[in-house]
């Protein structure tokens, strides 16, 4: 199962959060499905979803911006460990649960 992690500037995860069949909305919205308390996230920043077997990140019209391994972004697809920044948040996606983010104390490579 996939997940997207909120990460620190060391790497420690802050949050999880499971991605399903579903589309995952994440902004500082209290209607986001991720709701994270950044005041340069738009209300909607942007969504992970399944589009035919990979996942894909998409900006929903940011006035910020989203980032995939330091490149802003309006779509891509998502590979594992990819690191996506929207305003002052850093997250990763991960194609399976047992990553080092809670089991380990260790902070992330960069």
């Amino acid at each position: 199962m996939p997940f997207l992690y909120r990460i620190t500037s060391e790497g420690v995860a802050l949050r999880r959060w499971e991605i399903d069949s579903q589309p995952l909305i994440i902004g500082r919205s209290e209607s986001a499905a991720v709701c994270v308390p950044d005041y340069r996230l738009s209300g909607e920043h942007f969504s992970i979803a399944r589009a035919n077997g990979p996942f894909v990140v998409e900006d929903l019209g940011s006035k910020n911006g989203t980032f995939v391994n330091g490149q802003r972004i309006t779509r891509q697809t998502l590979r594992c460990d990819d690191r996506i920044a929207a305003g002052l948040s850093t997250m990763i996606h991960e194609l399976e649960k047992a990553g080092p983010r809670e089991e380990r104390d260790a902070p992330l490579s960069p």
